[in-house]
């Protein structure tokens, strides 16, 4: 499947690689586009600890990284748009 990914922010932008997230634009070749949240483990410690909360509400569709690279991502995304399984879950 043919598909293009934007970066809003500039992936160079991140201080912490461990310790953020960062969201992604995808657009499929069907013309539909979906914004994926890439976060790391750490970010989510961080984020909870500032909501002072527990947990995360498993709403939230995040996609779990080591780190945030250009290369991390793209290897994910090439992964979720070869399994259709994978993208009705996201809604692709």
């Amino acid at each position: 499947m043919k598909y293009t990914v934007f970066y809003p922010t500039d992936i160079m932008e991140i201080e912490n690689a461990y310790n953020d997230n960062i969201d992604v634009c995808l657009t499929l070749d069907s013309g539909k586009t979906f914004t994926l949240l890439f976060i790391t483990p750490d970010n989510l410690k961080s984020l909870m600890k500032k909501d002072k909360v527990h947990h995360i509400d498993p709403c939230f569709k995040f996609i779990v990284v080591e780190k945030i690279t250009k290369e991390i991502i793209e290897n994910v995304i090439e992964s979720l748009v070869s399994n259709d399984e994978i993208l009705s879950y996201y809604g692709l």
